[in-house]
């Protein structure tokens, strides 16, 4: 069934002209400084995972932690900054599950480095 579509909602949203009034020209530009940050996070982390202990023996559990938490603040960087710029009407349960689980993960890792370095944990 084809639905009517009021004009007075139209201009609403769009505007008199028919061109979303909405518009940032400063998105671009936001959105390639964030995902170069996110994807800088996220190669630092793997690198960390992958390559610490090669690096600095004796520091297993500390660059797989550091480099966990790293990937995982690249992920809530990108969809905190990006993916919701992007792509504002996305289902939100979604969104914020994602946004939710990265940044507990987050946090755990914080918190878990924090008990590394103090000495609470053992490497």
């Amino acid at each position: 069934m084809v639905q009517a579509v009021n004009p007075q909602d139209v201009r609403e949203a769009w505007g008199e002209r028919g061109v979303r009034s909405a518009f940032n020209p400063w998105l671009p530009v936001r959105v390639l400084l964030a995902t170069l940050w996110a994807g800088l996070l996220v190669l630092a982390g793997l690198e960390l995972v992958f390559h610490l202990g090669e690096r600095l023996p004796g520091s297993g559990r500390l660059g797989v932690i550091a480099g966990i938490t790293s990937v995982a603040m690249g992920q809530f960087v990108f969809t905190a900054l990006v993916a919701d710029r992007l792509v504002p009407r996305a289902w939100a349960p979604v969104r914020l599950s994602v946004q939710v689980i990265s940044g507990a993960v987050y946090v755990v890792g914080l918190i878990l480095l924090v008990m590394l370095l103090l000495g609470v944990l053992r490497r």
